[in-house]
């Protein structure tokens, strides 16, 4: 017999198996829309921060859509480590398939990626009128990047920071929505 706030774990699997279908969903999303930015958005730096934020707009409201699915059916107890379980999930799936699809797409598909979007953001800088020292010193900051990005540590290292970030917005959800 189980207490009153206790889950099943025929109700925990299934707060699991939500979590890997909206991640699977979720994944497949973010690497469609990563595709898109760096294959359209790319050439109007505008257009490449807009589809950025708007993506990672889209990612949270998977996340929400997610937590409110879980509460919808749920019945009784639904404490808030069941749904940021499964938010867990969803965000590990997610930026998982981030990391994978950034590296792989800017140091193995698409190299010359980094320099020709350097060249696109400095001719962008001139015609906005920067000033050269401006332009010169970024062009030397994004020189150093570079060279950093074609390190696996480099992309794991921001893909942590951001699993970091999505946790703590996924905790905050599931201490909303939980339910006694």
């Amino acid at each position: 017999m189980t207490a009153v706030n206790e889950i099943s774990k025929e109700d925990l699997k299934q707060y699991w198996n939500i979590g890997l279908v909206f991640g699977l969903v979720s994944a497949i999303i973010y690497c469609i829309s990563l595709y898109l930015k760096y294959n359209y958005f790319y050439t109007n730096p505008v257009a490449f921060q807009a589809s950025s934020f708007i993506t990672y707009f889209i990612f949270v409201l998977q996340l929400l859509l997610c937590a409110l699915y879980i509460r919808k059916n749920s019945v009784g107890y639904l404490g808030s480590r069941q749904i940021f379980g499964a938010l867990f999930l969803m965000i590990l799936m997610t930026e998982t398939a981030y990391l994978l699809f950034n590296y792989f797409y800017l140091v193995k598909i698409n190299p010359g990626f980094t320099e020709e979007f350097r060249e696109i953001i400095l001719k962008h800088m001139t015609v906005l009128g920067q000033s050269s020292e401006d332009i010169a010193a970024y062009a030397e900051e994004m020189d150093a990047v570079t060279e950093e990005q074609q390190s696996f540590m480099y992309h794991f290292k921001g893909n942590i920071i951001w699993i970091l970030i999505d946790s703590i917005i996924a905790l905050l959800m599931s201490l909303f929505l939980k339910r006694q």
